[in-house]
């Protein structure tokens, strides 16, 4: 068992609120909805446009984020993607965030 997570004995001190979800954060992943739904404020935010929902998907495994938008919507996204990729990495943390968007 790792040290971090052994049980305290009575009277050893208080245990954090924030130490007992220290597992699940490192372990559990953004769900695909929840990062499209992020990528989706912060284009609205930043670059002022409105996508659907619908021509976003979001891979998991690759971290990669698939635009099936119109031309000129898609290159103004892609044009900007650092900055909105900075942006969803405040949002979502580093684990979570996307590493490339197409």
């Amino acid at each position: 068992m790792n040290s971090e997570y052994k049980k305290k004995k009575r009277g050893e001190g208080i245990t954090h609120l924030s130490s007992l979800f220290e597992k699940y954060k490192q372990t559990l992943q953004a769900p695909q909805g929840s990062v499209v739904k992020t990528f989706l404020e912060v284009v609205n935010s930043e670059l002022e446009l409105d996508i659907p929902k619908k021509t976003c998907t979001y891979t998991v495994s690759t971290k990669t984020l698939y635009i099936h938008a119109p031309g000129p919507i898609k290159n103004e996204i892609l044009l900007s993607k650092e900055k909105l990729l900075e942006k969803m990495k405040h949002q979502l943390g580093v684990k979570n965030c996307p590493k490339n968007i197409i």
